[in-house]
């Protein structure tokens, strides 16, 4: 069973406002009565426990810093993870009979945003060994080869394609098209529940996707904007609506390029 322990990692000085917004809404499913909540930061964390966290500290890349932290801090205590700029919507009592659960982010590739896992999950033992073992090809792109236990090799820019990678090498019988799936170490959600939310009705949460770690631009600020305003419709949730459309347009692009 998933213990009511809620993890999430913050490095690099002090939360800006915007997030602490997404995490004003955690109490009401996470309140602290009934939960033992971990920050993991610089205080607590040794950022020179492997070559991946110290080449990623260096950079200064604290995003990735978190995907290290994040599986060990599972992998240790069990719980709940989420990203900072993950907005809660309800409770999450009803997953707690689970050994693990996690979501899509596209309909090909997993989130990592929302995690929750029983103590000593077969899956993120086999993950901890996978990032004790990455290379990194180019720090400064974040760019960084895998070697998976079947011998193959891949190269990651992120952390959702390293979960993926290893999903599609230990779960072969999961095909990834963004459909509920149960094996014996988790479920995969789609992505509805925990990352772009529904048009009609409450998943758990939706992640914001900050990308607190990605350069700004004007382009990406003003989707920023478009979501917050589409947040605000009436009746249906616009901020999802567009979010399924444009994430449909990636898997339908990247189908082409394959």
């Amino acid at each position: 069973m998933i213990p009511h322990v809620l993890h999430y990692c913050w490095f690099g000085g002090e939360v800006p406002a915007h997030l602490r917004e997404c995490m004003d809404s955690w109490p009401k499913a996470f309140p602290k009565e009934r939960w033992t909540i971990l920050e993991w930061n610089e205080s607590n964390c040794d950022l020179n426990c492997s070559e991946f966290v110290r080449v990623m500290a260096r950079e200064k890349k604290w995003g990735f810093v978190s995907d290290w932290f994040r599986v060990q801090a599972l992998y240790e205590h069990g719980g709940i993870y989420l990203d900072t700029d993950v907005e809660v919507y309800k409770s999450f009592e009803d997953l707690f009979a689970l050994p693990g659960f996690l979501g899509y982010m596209y309909d090909s590739v997993v989130a990592t945003a929302v995690l929750g896992f029983e103590p000593h999950n077969p899956f993120l033992y086999e993950l901890l060994r996978l990032y004790e073992h990455i290379k990194w090809v180019d720090p400064a792109a974040c760019l960084s080869e895998i070697y998976l236990p079947n011998g193959e090799r891949h190269i990651c820019q992120n952390n959702n394609m390293v979960f993926t990678h290893l999903i599609s090498c230990l779960y072969p019988d999961i095909r990834l098209d963004g459909k509920r799936h149960v094996t014996n170490d988790f479920v995969i959600f789609p992505k509805e529940e925990f990352e772009i939310g529904k048009i009609i009705g409450r998943g758990h949460c939706v992640h914001r996707c900050d990308g607190s770690w990605i350069p700004s631009s004007k382009k990406r600020e003003r989707t920023k904007a478009i979501l917050r305003l589409a947040k605000r419709t009436p009746l249906i949730h616009g901020d999802a609506l567009l979010r399924r459309v444009s994430h449909t347009k990636w898997n339908f692009m990247r189908m082409r390029t394959l």
